[in-house]
């Protein structure tokens, strides 16, 4: 059957061949390979990228930069005043020794609910 135009009013439209519907069924049919292969690309196929190598490559850049400089004392980090425990400015962990478990257990139940921290504040127990 040959590709013959149809008439509707003065705009001719032509029906598609069977050679463009091969061509069109073609391309979809890629697309749909090409998206198989865009879906999972780390594997052990021959096109898969190498996850174990750029894992591997990234564990040792990152123990490199971490191990590059020595670690200060616990000491000048953990007890500072500087620190944020429990979500309060000027808490360092010297309060939270001097605080008690219990003010501890409260305050964290405080966070897990989401609301206020219970039990803390700057100038609790008279410890500043």
């Amino acid at each position: 059957m040959a590709d013959r135009p149809l008439r509707r009013g003065k705009l001719a439209v032509h029906s598609p061949s069977r050679i463009d519907k091969q061509i069109t069924s073609f391309i979809v049919i890629g697309f749909a390979a090409i998206g198989a292969e865009i879906e999972n690309p780390f594997g052990y196929d021959k096109n898969d990228l190498n996850l174990d190598f750029f894992c591997h490559q990234i564990i040792n850049q990152e123990l490199a930069a971490i191990t590059a400089r020595p670690f200060p004392p616990p000491e000048e980090w953990v007890f500072s005043s500087d620190n944020q425990t429990l979500g309060i400015q000027g808490v360092g962990a010297d309060r939270v020794v001097l605080e008690g478990m219990t003010t501890l257990r409260m305050g964290l139940k405080g966070l897990g609910s989401g609301g206020q921290v219970v039990g803390w504040s700057r100038t609790n127990s008279g410890v500043a």
